[in-house]
């Protein structure tokens, strides 16, 4: 019967579940099906005090004070104005209803759905670590950076946030 189940599972739209047993599910994800073992969702907040290297279980940050803007490539590093960000900042993960300003639009956008513009499978999103200051989530690691604190014409020192990801 379960057998059934599954080739019928198959057939249906991605985001879809299918339970194999206590430890273990299925996962369609647009094209592909991955079988996975399930993690409880982190709901761990760190705080960053000044410049500083953090490693989690799940990946790594650098932050650091830098007087030269980087060569950037990519969305792994975040790059704000120092002197208008100011520590302590917070990491966690996503929360029901997190939203972020994104530069190039006028209010916010829900990260379950850039989560989903970008395609990001649901079993990484809750692995997603989240940058704020205050309430306000200036950095979605690895995918986008909040346009408040940005450089300028004017900065003098930057505020790098270099983000890499465990994939192990």
């Amino acid at each position: 019967m379960q057998i059934e189940d599954f080739i019928e599972y198959t057939e249906k739209e991605s985001g879809k579940k299918f339970d194999i047993n206590a430890d273990f599910y299925a996962e369609k994800s647009y094209d592909r099906i991955y079988l996975r073992k399930r993690e409880k969702a982190v709901t761990e907040e760190f705080t960053i005090s000044g410049e500083t290297s953090f490693t989690h279980e799940k990946f790594s940050l650098n932050v650091k004070i830098s007087t030269i803007y980087p060569a950037k490539e990519g969305n792994n590093t975040a790059v704000f104005d120092a002197d208008k960000l100011s520590f302590p900042l917070k990491i966690r993960f996503r929360k029901k209803g997190d939203k972020m300003k994104l530069k190039g639009m006028n209010g916010t956008k829900k990260i379950s759905d850039i989560f989903s513009d970008e395609k990001i499978e649901r079993a990484k999103r809750d692995f997603v670590p989240l940058i704020l200051k205050d309430d306000e989530i200036i950095f979605l690691c690895g995918l986008r950076q909040s346009p408040s604190y940005a450089p300028d014409r004017n900065t003098k020192k930057y505020l790098l946030i270099d983000y890499t990801e465990d994939n192990t």
